[in-house]
Formats: structure tokens, C-alpha cells, sequence
């Protein structure tokens, strides 16, 4: 079975994410280069049949026109060519906070080595425990992982706990619980080779952070 690379070349989208519309004011455009998935909408499943046809980021959508995107998917076609012309009117969130972090890697070379996928997906997991709290948060409550194949077919798997927790092993055992069907013919019964594999912690709390009560000067 065929490694899966370690070369920087690997890449990283995670942290890639859609600007709001006071960010798309301040810079004038918005990158070409963002993936499908950061625009506001865009799922796995729309994602996978834009991949089938050779679309892939920001940049491949916008060389469709406004009549071929109402075509394919309707008032949504048109609602999506807004967005990635930076036309949509979507409120700006004023004090935004993020509900949900994950880390996702594509492979330089697609694999189905279980040792090194699981390796890499509890690598990942640990990457998304820094963030979560180098981001303040102390706990999740569920965990969302994110397989895509060779020919693009992308599939995401989820489990709710029944309480929030910060236990960074918790999240690897759910996160492999999840991905561990893509190795078998449980959720692979065709062994398809395995280009992308993603780990997301949702529903983030704070739980028992204290914040100190603004000074009160008397006199």
C-alpha cells in the first residue's frame, strides 16, 4: 500500500474561510485560491459534483457565468455567483466567534495504509486541541471527521456526546470510532484509495473560565 508523504508540499486548508462582507470591503477582493468549501453554502455533496467536473476552488467557479450557474442549481446558482463575485449582501457579524475548529490534510499521494491514515488523523486531532484552545475553549460536544477518495466521493461522519468535555483523548478515540469504517468494507466495500481525511471538534464552550468584573473606582 503506498505511503502517505510527509513532503511540506501536503496541503493545508483548514484555516482557510470565507471573509464576511466588511473584510471583502477592506481588501477589495476575495481569493481565488480559497477552496469550494469555505463559500457560504457549499457542502460535501455540491463540493464532490463540482470536483467531478474539474472545479475545485474559488477561482475554477468563477469562470462560470451567472446563466450557467442558474442553470445547474437555480436560484442557489445565482445566490453562489453573488458570492463569489463579493455581491452578497450577508450581515456582518459584529462579534463573530467560531463554533467549530477543525484541521484537514490531503495527501500527495492517495492511500489506504490504515497505520499511517490513523497516525495522521490523531495528529490532526491534536492540532485541532491546540487550536481550540489557543482559541479560548475549554470544551466540545461533538466530533465531525471527513473522508474523501480517490475519485473525489467525499463522505463526514459525526457523533454528539452526551456532555461537553475537554479530554484531548476523547476526541482521537471518537474521531478514529468515525473513521475507521472508511478502512473496510463497512463504508469502503469498493477499497478506494483515500486522498483526504479531516477532524472537527463542533459545539465549543467555555466552561468555567472566569472573567474578572470590570474595576469600580469609588471616591
Amino acid at each position: 500500500m503506498a505511503p502517505i508523504s510527509s513532503s511540506p508540499r501536503s496541503l493545508r486548508h483548514a484555516q482557510a474561510r470565507w471573509p464576511d462582507r466588511r473584510e471583502r470591503g477592506r481588501c477589495g477582493c476575495i481569493s481565488r485560491t480559497l477552496p469550494l468549501r469555505t463559500i457560504p453554502g457549499v457542502g460535501p455533496k455540491t463540493e464532490s459534483d463540482f470536483a467531478k467536473v474539474g472545479i475545485k476552488t474559488v477561482k475554477d467557479i468563477r469562470g462560470l457565468s451567472r446563466e450557467s450557474l442558474q442553470g445547474i442549481y437555480g436560484k442557489r446558482g445565482l445566490e453562489l455567483h453573488e458570492k463569489i463575485h463579493g455581491r452578497d449582501e450577508s450581515p456582518i457579524e459584529e462579534n463573530y466567534e467560531a463554533k467549530s475548529i477543525g484541521e484537514q490534510e490531503t495527501f500527495e499521494q492517495d492511500t489506504r495504509d490504515s497505520q499511517a491514515l490513523v497516525e495522521r488523523l490523531r495528529a490532526l486531532c491534536q492540532d485541532v486541541m491546540r487550536r481550540v484552545a489557543a482559541e479560548g475553549f475549554t470544551h466540545f460536544r461533538r466530533v465531525v471527521i471527513t473522508v474523501r477518495f480517490a475519485d473525489f466521493e467525499t463522505h463526514s461522519r459525526s457523533h454528539t456526546l452526551p456532555s461537553p468535555t475537554g479530554d484531548p483523548q476523547v476526541l482521537e478515540e471518537q474521531a478514529t470510532a468515525l473513521f475507521m469504517p472508511f478502512l473496510d468494507e463497512r463504508d469502503n466495500p469498493h477499497g478506494k484509495l483515500i486522498r483526504l481525511i479531516g477532524v472537527r471538534a463542533e459545539k465549543l464552550e467555555r466552561l468555567g473560565v472566569h472573567v474578572q468584573a470590570p474595576l469600580i473606582e469609588i471616591g
